[in-house]
């Protein structure tokens, strides 16, 4: 029997694929699209159109850009304008979604994977910001005419109704004035919806745009407010029809009908309540996080694998990884990675993974098994023994059974197995026979395997080794040999074309023996596109007697570090 020891493989004996832009790069004359509101990660409205815009471009002349909400098996038509799109959508499914989108001119469509972002329908975990102050920027609607000096010379105020999702302040209110022939005062306030007044500022040039309240005004989440702009000469910019759908931007959530209005001839002060076609009067809000622990001092997790929009397997345990740490590597035992928590619903339960470390680094791991199929995400938070990771949690989004190809984040890209925190890595076994080790594998979409690599700590040692790749049944499809005992990655003189749907096995022969072992690495799948593993998918044969077949012995589900590379 194969005897095995249970070890840990660190992070520097695997090689981490190239990183790449999060799209495809077209090839030249092909259309490419993408989406640029809401962000990643958002929380929609359920029930109520939202807008989603985004943009197109190619040499010629964009003709249509679809979007799809089930993983690219039914399209719908955005509404176009030169190199912008936008569509009016609603979700009426609660959990999590992707967005899909492709692009087409007269000559050609998009070929996929097609760019997608991800949102949370009705709840979900807060969106991270990508700002310290946060303006409200209202993407571009190609469907809506903006008028920058409404004929109206009538004293009014105008306003946006808006709520925020998380705690924080707002600092002040961008505006836009074109008219520049008024005279008086200009102001900026904060309301509630229910009418009282929470601040106000003032602007005495006409161009201005930015009022900057004296002291940031505290906002909570589930209150609405109105962020307004007096203007005593009327003449206001107006865009009618925009506030047809809800506009999410995080830390903001704008409903249909937001643009507000109220003329105030007698001078008299109240909040905007009156509406008008859906209309945006140009009025936004700025909001500003609440002060707190510098993100550098705050421990923190991420996800490695699977990668973002992977496809994993239905109903049969998988492996999920990744790293825990603060920003700057501590030896404090304040600062010791105590626990990783994973989440598979959103936050509303937590389950604890194997965590293994030094002080204020570790990495993690668990395996979980998905049961529905469609789009699932996973949340991680880590502990340390003085912290907790705050909110927002870093989060990964898959597809369960089948889904979009995800995007490559490789050009030549090699199995990286991520690290179990609950495996001990050997890297010399005892065994001294001869020996082919190996790794049954699965590819995702159609490509090459340009070669294999292959650990070998045995030193010194004396024969050739061989590295093969076979088909699971037992077709030798390719094959290098070395005397090198310090070769790690061999190339195939000629990439030998695979296909999905095949299971291949990469191997590695060595006639000494001595191998390196992670017993029970593969008590679940590992899913890295474009590559998918099954339980058991490390496999051996001896060969005592020089002969040449495909391994397909297991034993204690364990791995030898054997990997293909994809081109």
């Amino acid at each position: 029997m194969l005897r095995r020891f249970v070890a840990l493989l660190s992070a520097a004996l695997l090689i981490p694929a190239t990183a790449s832009p999060a799209t495809a790069a077209p090839l030249p004359g092909q259309p490419e699209s993408a989406i640029s509101s809401p962000d990643q990660d958002s929380v929609l409205p359920l029930g109520t159109p939202v807008l989603i815009t985004g943009t197109a471009r190619s040499s010629a002349p964009i003709t249509a850009v679809d979007l799809s909400f089930d993983g690219g098996q039914t399209w719908e038509s955005a509404t176009t304008s030169d190199t912008w799109w936008a569509v009016d959508h609603t979700f009426t499914t609660p959990g999590p979604v992707a967005v899909l989108s492709r692009a087409s001119t007269a000559t050609g469509v998009q070929p996929a994977p097609f760019p997608q972002r991800h949102f949370w329908v009705g709840r979900g975990p807060r969106a991270p910001l990508n700002c310290t102050t946060c303006s409200l920027r209202l993407p571009n609607r190609v469907d809506t005419t903006f008028t920058a000096v409404d004929p109206d010379p009538r004293p009014v105020e105008l306003g946006t109704r808006f709520q925020v999702d998380r705690p924080g302040f707002i600092t002040g209110v961008d505006s836009y004035n074109a008219y520049d022939q008024g005279e008086g005062v200009r102001l900026g306030r904060l309301w509630t919806a229910d009418g009282e007044l929470l601040g106000e500022a003032t602007l005495a040039y006409p161009w201005s745009s930015t009022f900057t309240f004296p002291t940031p005004i505290p906002v909570q989440p589930g209150v609405t407010y109105v962020a307004g702009h007096y203007v005593p000469w009327g003449h206001y910019p107006v865009t009618e029809n925009y506030f047809a759908a809800a506009v999410v931007q995080a830390p903001f959530v704008v409903g249909q009908g937001a643009g507000v209005y109220r003329y105030a001839d007698d001078g008299s002060e109240g909040v905007p309540t009156e509406s008008y076609a859906n209309s945006h009067y140009s009025v936004t809000p700025v909001f500003a996080s609440p002060a707190g622990v510098p993100a550098q001092d705050r421990v923190q997790s991420s996800i490695s694998s699977p990668g973002p929009n992977n496809v994993l397997p239905l109903g049969s345990p998988v492996l999920v990884a990744g790293s825990a740490s603060y920003r700057t590597w501590s030896s404090a035992p304040e600062k010791q990675i105590t626990g990783v928590d994973v989440s598979f619903d959103a936050g509303q339960t937590w389950e604890s993974a194997a965590v293994r470390g030094s002080f204020s680094q570790a990495t993690w791991s668990t395996t979980h098994t998905f049961t529905s199929p469609g789009l699932a995400s996973v949340l991680t938070r880590a502990s340390s023994a003085s912290d907790v990771q705050p909110a927002p949690f870093p989060q990964q989004h898959f597809w369960i059974g089948q889904g979009p190809q995800a995007l490559l984040p490789c050009t030549s890209c090699a199995l990286t197995l991520p690290g179990r925190a609950d495996t001990t890595f050997t890297d010399t076994a005892a065994d001294p026979r001869p020996v082919e080790v190996g790794t049954r594998f699965q590819v995702d979409r159609p490509g090459v395997i340009t070669g294999i690599r292959a650990d070998n700590r045995h030193y010194p040692a004396e024969g050739t080794r061989a590295v093969r790749l076979w088909t699971a049944d037992g077709q030798l499809l390719g094959e290098v040999q070395s005397t090198q005992t310090s070769l790690w990655e061999f190339t195939f003189t000629t990439p030998i074309p695979v296909q999905p749907g095949i299971t291949y096995v990469a191997t590695h022969y060595t006639p000494w023996g001595r191998y390196p072992v992670i017993e029970n690495y593969f008590t679940a799948a590992v899913v890295q596109a474009p590559f998918v593993t099954a339980p058991n998918a490390g496999v051996y044969r001896y060969a005592d007697d020089g002969s040449k077949e495909v391994p397909t012995e297991s034993f204690a589900s364990s791995s030898y570090l054997v990997t293909p590379v994809f081109g």
